[in-house]
C-alpha cells in the first residue's frame, strides 16, 4: 500500500465525515426554523454546497498525482450504498 492510497483514503474519509457533520449542523439549524419555505431553502443550499465540495474533492483526486482516485472517491460512496442497502433489507423484511 503506497502513500497515494493512504492520502486518498484519509482525504476521502475526511470529506465524507465532514459532509455528515455539516449535514447534522444544517438539520439542527433548520429544526429551529418555523417557516417551512425558509427551512426547505436552507436544506437545499446546504445540500448544494456539500455536493459541490464532494465534487471538488473528486476532481482533485483525478488531477493530483499523489492521491489515488479510487481510494479518494470510494469513501464518498459507502454511506449512500449502505443506507440504500439497509432500506432494501428493511423493505424485504416488511
Amino acid at each position: 500500500m503506497g502513500i497515494p492510497v493512504i492520502l486518498g483514503a484519509a482525504g476521502g474519509c475526511a470529506v465524507a465525515v465532514g459532509n455528515f457533520f455539516l449535514m447534522a449542523l444544517t438539520v439542527q439549524k433548520v429544526a429551529g426554523i418555523e417557516n417551512y419555505d425558509q427551512a426547505y431553502r436552507s436544506m437545499q443550499v446546504s445540500y448544494r454546497y456539500r455536493t459541490f465540495l464532494q465534487l471538488i474533492w473528486c476532481v482533485l483526486c483525478m488531477v493530483l498525482k499523489f492521491i489515488n482516485p479510487v481510494a479518494g472517491i470510494l469513501p464518498l460512496l459507502w454511506p449512500s450504498l449502505l443506507i440504500k442497502g439497509k432500506g432494501i433489507i428493511n423493505g424485504v423484511k416488511n
